[in-house]
């Protein structure tokens, strides 16, 4: 039986992570026996990777993301950094060249087609209705214009000798409730009631088209993959990596992990059970459960015969809650957390 993948999701879009704190985090990866570092640069919160050009044009219109770059808005508790950072090239090709280095392969991460929301702000009339976060699905303008900006983001890393880019693909239109965010109605669910999931369908196999014809895996939260485990409507792409974050909850109806392995889904554990992230009360905890952590148990508690990796995830949304250090808390803090992780790796495989 292969290895599995052992991977970091870090969120790096909402908060600005500079490269010193990405290379320290790298090191630790490394000593942990960690194998894939998936860098998440784009949310409601903050759009962090610019390309040289970043001007864009579909049949329907010409757009430009540069003045999209840096902090994006606040939500409820979850706020950008306030330091309006981000990456450019010549910093993603250090990360990369020290990732690959220390044995480590880089998984971009482009958050599609929600949580759009830092880039929409200048495109406001390509969001769903009541939705400030994501496209409408229904527009052809507005997923013409998403697949183009993946189209140009994809090329750049597989030009590079990426094998992996994560297209996202949780949580579509989460923002749509009048009382957003203290009241939640999920779009996903939505469009599933009103018999227009084939609509979320076709979008993601749209992603994992653009992704394979540059010789690249897609992958993608479970969210939108077969909702409901309701087999009436076609089934996205099977070329598709599943990152495996929740079974979901009342009006949130994700398929469960096994019945998705069983479908013929690759399958990676990014359980809740070792999420951290900024602003963490307690580090030991993170460290305890991570080093009782089973990649084969998915949230809740399904399991999967053979998953294909497992991920601890480190969430921004309270971005400023170490301040404007760039990242520098969030790499000290997870070492252990890495640690302790592999440990827990070792001992399944």
């Amino acid at each position: 039986m292969a290895k599995m993948m052992r991977l970091l999701h870090l969120d790096a879009g909402r908060k600005f992570f500079g490269v010193p704190a990405l290379k320290k985090i790298i090191d630790s990866m490394a000593r942990a026996g960690l194998t894939h570092f998936q860098l998440y640069f784009s949310d409601n919160q903050g759009f962090r990777f610019g390309l040289d050009d970043l001007h864009f044009t579909t049949e329907f219109g010409e757009y430009d993301l540069a003045s999209c770059l840096g902090d994006g808005y606040w939500e409820g508790p979850k706020r950008p950094s306030g330091c309006g950072g981000w990456l450019n090239t010549a910093d993603m090709e250090q990360i990369l060249a020290y990732a690959r280095e220390k044995g480590i392969e880089i998984v971009p991460l482009l958050n599609m087609p929600g949580h759009m929301g830092c880039i929409l702000e200048k495109y406001p009339h390509l969001r769903y209705a009541n939705s400030r976060s994501s496209i409408d699905l229904e527009n052809p303008e507005a997923t013409a214009f998403a697949l183009a900006i993946l189209e140009r983001y994809v090329k750049w890393f597989a030009d590079r000798g990426c094998k992996y880019f994560h297209f996202g693909a949780d949580e579509w239109s989460n923002d749509i409730a009048p009382g957003y965010p203290d009241e939640i109605i999920m779009g996903i669910d939505r469009i599933y009631q009103e018999g227009k999931i084939d609509c979320l369908t076709d979008f993601f196999d749209k992603c994992a088209a653009v992704i394979v014809k540059y010789g690249m895996i897609p992958m993608a939260f479970n969210d939108g993959i077969c909702y409901a485990a309701d087999k009436s409507f076609r089934q996205v792409d099977k070329r598709i990596l599943v990152t495996y974050w929740s079974k979901g909850w009342i009006g949130y109806d994700l398929a469960p992990a096994d019945w998705l392995e069983k479908e013929g889904y690759g399958m990676i554990n990014s359980s809740t059970d070792i999420y951290c992230g900024c602003g963490c009360p307690d580090w030991n905890g993170r460290v305890q459960a991570a080093e009782k952590f089973d990649p084969y148990i998915f949230h809740p508690n399904s399991k999967v015969e053979k998953p294909v990796g497992a991920m601890v995830c480190y969430w921004s949304d309270r971005a400023n809650a170490d301040g404007q250090d760039d990242g520098a808390a969030a790499a000290e803090h997870l070492d252990k957390v890495l640690e302790a992780f592999g440990r827990a790796m070792d001992r399944s495989e």
